[in-house]
């Protein structure tokens, strides 16, 4: 079998891989119903932002990130990418009144794994078509969520919006989908005693380089989605899911650390 086959094959076999370490992160947002809301889109709404507030954890602290920084890109941009990420559940719903008005509190709570969306973001945005893409899809969600929380109107458009933010949620999972399909056939196809070359003729030109000479041997890291193949002196050593600054090897490209995020060959 032809190995750029062996590696679609391969892929397509593999689900998306589970967050190595998740933190639980908790978001709340209250939504005091006008006159012409219903209950329905005031819950969609306060769903909606309740979200967005708990996305922005996660935008925060992966925009704190060195190699997403050096990107250059904007918040809603990172926001948009991460959402992505981010299987958001509801806590808690509940109608009260406000005053004289009625309102609706949403708590969201999601698991997520910033460490592991940072460096697939810069995968994603550093290809011209991810980048591209991710603009498009963060205009798109910024002029619709506007639309959203525009006072409701008889003509539906209210309606039409939430529907398509709705939809604008399966094109961030395809997003999703393509950082990890190259990484999983990374993952199974790599092995042990590869050359930069072996790799590359599978792979094709890993999406970011790191090098650290700080110890007797050289690392060099290549990054293909949520995998980064560690080089040990231009053989393949390991494969791992995140960089973890060590002191003893003066960096954060080596093949030290915890077994979930370390694999050999």
């Amino acid at each position: 079998m032809p190995r750029l086959l062996l590696i679609a094959v391969l892929v397509l076999a593999l689900p998306m891989a589970a967050y190595a370490e998740s933190r639980v992160l908790d978001a709340e947002h209250t939504y005091v119903l006008g006159e012409n809301d219903t209950r329905a889109e005031a819950r969609r709404i306060c769903l909606l932002e309740a979200k967005r507030k708990l996305v922005e954890q996660v935008g925060t602290w992966v925009q704190s990130r060195t190699e997403v920084s050096n990107l250059a890109l904007t918040d809603d941009q990172i926001s948009t990418f991460s959402s992505a990420f981010v299987q958001v559940e509801t806590a808690t719903e509940q109608f009260f009144m406000s005053g004289e008005a009625f309102a609706v509190r949403v708590q969201v709570r999601a698991k997520v794994d910033p460490d592991a969306v940072a460096p697939r973001l810069v995968e994603y945005a550093s290809r011209p078509d991810g980048r591209l893409k991710l603009s498009r899809l963060s205009q798109r969600s910024q002029a619709l969520r506007s639309e959203a929380l525009a006072p409701a109107s008889d003509d539906g458009s209210r309606h039409r919006a939430l529907r398509s933010l709705e939809e604008l949620e399966a094109e961030k999972a395809q997003m999703a989908a393509e950082t990890e399909r190259l990484g999983q056939a990374a993952k199974v196809v790599v092995s042990a005693g590869m050359t930069m070359d072996e790799v590359q003729s599978l792979l094709g030109p890993p999406r970011v380089k790191k090098l650290n000479e700080a110890t007797a041997a050289q690392y060099a890291c290549h990054n293909y989605g949520r995998i980064w193949v560690v080089f040990k002196d231009g053989l393949v050593a390991c494969t791992r899911t995140r960089l973890t600054y060590r002191q003893n090897y003066g960096g954060d490209c080596h093949c030290a650390g915890q077994a979930s995020e370390v694999f050999f060959q």
